[in-house]
């Protein structure tokens, strides 16, 4: 498309100064040679040339002087790089339509003879005098689009890194991912047969390990051979296991959880792992080198990004393979997390002054766990377990608890699960005397208002184990 606007916009130049030249012939016949010169040029090995020749535009077809001597002005555009550009379309504007041109001047003697036949022969600005110009700005054009800063808008536009991470290694340094560039994770769930929340939860960690080093333009921007240095995301993704499989442990229905949740447990756990993995030396990483047409990345993105797209598939492929690997652990797991029965003991808080007050299960055979309130602010938190009472010291007043009741403990986080019972209670200490709370008789004796446990984990946050 872009070559033929190209010719369309050289042929409507060429009718236009030949409209002008019309009842000239030595004018008219000027610019037919001067544009079989620009035909020349395009035959070149130079791709640069060949393309800005595509361009050419033969305008101010004139005499100089009276001397036999005609002239004409070769306009070629810059092609230049806009490296200031946030886009790669953008920093391609002048690729893809020109504005800006060099020009350079033809000029040419001529000559009729008796039968009125004119002849032409170039002059000192001839087309093979002007290659070394013309070279030299083909040259300036391509440099701009191997620079350091087209690089890092292709990286942007195919492998943006959205985290900011330490000169040197910092092993507590945990990496803050800022939101991925608009449109992104779109594109790279069409170009890879993900969904969009897949894409950015996936490729976001290893991106930040793959870097685009070098562009090669020899065959031109619609044939570019990128090449990017690639840090070890296989170890990446193999280290963030132990600690996914740790987190599988500690969840609720991990039995039951669906693949993308446990993908989602997985991809969180690349981040931790990123550090390592990142500051590996420089033999522990490996090249990639692919072919790509940029003019069509510029339109499409990563879509068009040719065998970069097999190489992430493949990388995806080694994904999909860990997140099967934890869903086959996921349903080896019991439904609540294992953790090991507790004594009776407080969890948290130990009031050593005031009444002694004993909390039991009586004959229910039965467990307990219990926070103890007062004026909202809780006083401790503890467990009693069956036929072993819990006794502590409180100063004489009224307090509020919230319990539970049950037989298979599933710690704190989630007490003794939907078996279990659950509710509040108030009761008075005196300031003589011992008080006896008999939990079992939450039916009876104690006044009681129901919970879930979800409810009882509102209450407070788990001590540490």
């Amino acid at each position: 498309m872009r070559k033929l606007i190209s010719l369309l916009l050289l042929l409507c130049l060429f009718l236009s100064s030949a409209a002008m030249a019309e009842d000239d012939p030595v004018l008219t016949g000027y610019l037919a040679f001067a544009q079989e010169g620009v035909e020349g040029m395009q035959q070149t090995d130079s791709l640069w040339v060949k393309t800005m020749m595509q361009h050419a535009q033969l305008t101010n077809i004139k005499y100089l002087g009276t001397n036999g001597y005609v002239q004409a002005d070769l306009m070629l555009p810059k092609l230049l790089c806009n490296t200031k550009a946030d886009t790669v379309a953008e920093a391609m504007a002048e690729y893809f339509q020109p504005t800006k041109y060099e020009t350079y001047q033809f000029t040419a003697t001529w000559q009729k003879d008796a039968a009125g036949n004119i002849t032409y022969k170039w002059g000192m600005h001839s087309p093979t005098k002007l290659a070394g110009a013309i070279t030299n700005q083909a040259a300036v054009a391509k440099r701009g689009y191997t620079s350091p800063e087209f690089r890092a808008l292709l990286q942007k536009e195919l492998l943006p890194q959205t985290a900011r991470m330490p000169e040197k290694e910092d092993k507590e340094y945990v990496a803050d991912f800022k939101p991925l560039p608009d449109g992104f994770a779109a594109n790279a769930a069409k170009a890879l047969g993900l969904t969009e929340e897949q894409a950015a939860r996936r490729l976001q960690v290893p991106m930040m390990l793959m870097n685009i080093t070098k562009i090669n333009l020899d065959k031109g921007l619609e044939e570019a051979s990128v090449t990017m240095r690639v840090w070890p995301w296989k170890t990446l993704m193999d280290r963030a296991m132990p600690g996914a499989k740790a987190e599988l442990d500690e969840t609720l229905g991990a039995p039951e959880m669906t693949r993308d949740e446990v993908e989602a447990i997985y991809c969180r756990h690349l981040a931790d792992k990123l550090n390592a993995c990142y500051y590996a030396k420089r033999n522990k990483t490996e090249e990639f080198t692919w072919t790509m047409d940029v003019t069509q990345v510029a339109a499409d993105g990563l879509c068009a990004s040719g065998d970069l797209l097999t190489y992430l598939g493949d990388m995806m492929a080694y994904l999909d393979a860990k997140v099967d690997e934890l869903c086959g652990y996921a349903k080896t797991l019991p439904y609540y997390p294992a953790v090991d029965m507790a004594d009776t003991c407080l969890f948290s808080g130990d009031v050593k002054e005031g009444t002694m007050v004993t909390f039991d299960t009586g004959k229910s055979g039965k467990h307990a766990y219990l926070v103890v309130m007062q004026g909202g602010n809780e006083l401790c938190r503890g467990f009693v377990h069956s036929k072993v009472p819990l006794t502590i010291r409180l100063a004489p007043g009224q307090y509020e608890a919230a319990y539970g009741l049950g037989n298979d403990w599933h710690g704190e986080r989630y007490v003794f699960g939907t078996d279990g019972e659950y509710g509040r209670f108030t009761f008075t200490v005196d300031e003589a005397g011992r008080t006896i709370v008999h939990m079992e008789n939450t039916n009876g004796p104690l006044t009681t208002t129901p919970l879930t446990w979800q409810d009882l984990g509102i209450l407070r946050e788990p001590a540490a184990k």
